[in-house]
């Protein structure tokens, strides 16, 4: 199976940035945002009512696209995960999705009129370790970007030492332990990295699904690495 590394666009067609979405109008907000980040799994949340769009841009240019998918600023911006539209979130759910993670109904305010959005939470400090377990890594094999060195890890808690330990020794997010071959133990469709590892990655099924279904707001580029499938699972 072939796989993508998943961005969300920065800029609009005519140069300017792409809006995110600010909660800073929702009811107990940091309540519901902090529990979002530390990577809890809210039971029978609220409504979060309502988000709008903003920008570092000129305010006169944050509404000037509505994408299917949008990052967080300000209030939001410590969930660990998307902004999605309805006709997204069918889309991930026809697929298979590394646990854990959940969705969230939420209403966009969008040039006075109200839409159905969802937070798509997928990563979190609390569901760390869980999201690990779907990695094969006594097959898998990372390296150390600044040295090249292959390194190579049995379990959970030798990939989290090393990770560490690459990262204190070279001194800066860019150069963090990285893939050079990603074995995973089932044919996820949408593996998300991109908090500990700088890649989000899909499948070439869901990357299809996405453009055949004209979603706007995301961007997809080769991986430098490659992804495999234990089929001995």
């Amino acid at each position: 199976m072939k796989y993508f590394k998943l961005n969300l666009q920065v800029n609009n067609l005519n140069n300017r940035i792409v809006s995110s979405v600010d909660g800073e109008k929702i009811p107990n907000v940091e309540i519901y945002f902090n529990k979002l980040k530390d990577g809890n799994l809210i039971i029978n949340p609220p409504i979060f009512d309502y988000f709008y769009l903003k920008s570092f841009d000129e305010k006169s240019f944050w509404d000037f696209k509505l994408n299917d998918v949008h990052s967080f600023i300000n209030q939001g911006s410590q969930i660990k995960g998307f902004f999605i539209s309805e006709k997204l979130k069918k889309i991930f759910e026809k697929h298979i999705l590394a646990n854990p993670y959940q969705f969230y109904l939420s209403k966009l305010l969008y040039k006075f009129d109200s839409y159905d959005y969802y937070i798509f939470q997928f990563a979190g400090n609390i569901t760390f370790e869980n999201f690990l377990l779907n990695i094969n890594f006594k097959k898998s094999i990372f390296y150390n970007p600044k040295s090249e060195e292959n390194v190579f890890v049995i379990n959970n808690k030798e990939f989290i030492d090393n990770y560490k330990r690459i990262y204190k020794e070279n001194d800066s997010l860019e150069l963090i332990l990285k893939n050079r071959k990603l074995v995973l133990n089932e044919a996820f469709d949408f593996f998300p990295m991109g908090t500990f590892m700088k890649d989000n990655i899909v499948s070439n099924k869901l990357k299809k699904a996405i453009e055949d279904n004209n979603i706007e707001g995301f961007e997809f580029s080769e991986l430098d690495f490659d992804v495999v499938i234990d089929k001995n699972i």
